[in-house]
């Protein structure tokens, strides 16, 4: 905020304000830069929860099909 206001005052510092100044405009393109590898991040893991919750549904659904497939044993009468 000094920075940005110090012209103002007309008061002579010596500070480096170009420095600064850049560091004040690369900050909105670096932190876009962040949230798009945060927001990957997060859409790899909630991928990866998905499919083994999926997987999980899969081999249940499997299992319970398999018991329903078996034959039953019946006693053979004469």
């Amino acid at each position: 905020m000094l920075i940005i206001y110090l012209p103002f005052f007309d008061l002579e510092v010596d500070l480096p304000t170009g420095i600064f100044l850049c560091a004040l405009t690369t900050y909105p393109a670096l932190d876009a830069c962040i949230v798009m590898y945060v927001v990957q991040d997060y859409k790899k893991a909630a991928k990866n929860m998905l499919i083994r919750e999926l997987d999980r549904v899969h081999s249940w659904m499997a299992s319970s099909r398999e018991a329903n497939d078996a034959p039953t044993q019946t006693a053979m009468t004469d």
